[in-house]
């Protein structure tokens, strides 16, 4: 092999993770590309543009840390997440404010937007947020009737919250 021997690549197919590394091969130019086209193992944060050119992405900034951030959730207004075991909303400046505390561990939250409330459940706590503030659901007023259970979805349809626990779909008043 001569040291002195160098290519300029300047084309790239995309990121080729099916085929072994050995097999990683340029594809030939045709008469409009007179130059080589090279796959890639692996690339990141960059477009390949449908010239086979590359350009780096913009970078992303770390907003908020935590040790366990999950169930991130956002209607254009407001966003919720989930750290932990706390509820936070995440603000437009990105500051976060702790909403709810002593949830569940890894329990998925589910939202839903009506009338001014965010309701949320994730499988053991069911609740709505309002001014910022945490509640709980309303007792029904007439006796016969149960409170809506935590589940694992929750939704809005005809002015009414539905709730689904495994294959049991609940309906508010």
């Amino acid at each position: 092999m001569d040291a002195n021997k160098q290519k300029s690549v300047e084309k790239f197919s995309g990121v080729n993770t099916v085929d072994p590394r050995y097999r990683l091969w340029p594809i030939g130019g045709d008469a409009r590309r007179s130059a080589d086209v090279f796959p890639l193992r692996e690339a990141y944060n960059v477009d390949i543009d449908n010239t086979y050119g590359v350009k780096s992405r913009a970078g992303r900034t770390n907003i908020i840390t935590g040790t366990d951030i999950h169930s991130l959730w956002s209607d254009g207004e407001n966003c919720f997440y989930v750290d932990g075991t706390s509820l936070y909303k995440l603000d437009a400046v990105y500051g976060a404010t702790v909403i709810k505390e002593g949830l569940t561990p890894n329990a998925r939250m589910a939202y839903v937007n009506f009338n001014k409330r965010i309701y949320y459940t994730n499988g053991f706590q069911i609740g709505y947020v309002e001014h910022d503030t945490d509640h709980a659901l309303p007792l029904p007023e007439r006796e016969y009737k149960a409170s809506l259970p935590a589940g694992s979805h929750i939704e809005v349809f005809m002015g009414c919250l539905f709730v689904s626990v495994g294959e049991i779909l609940y309906i508010s008043d």
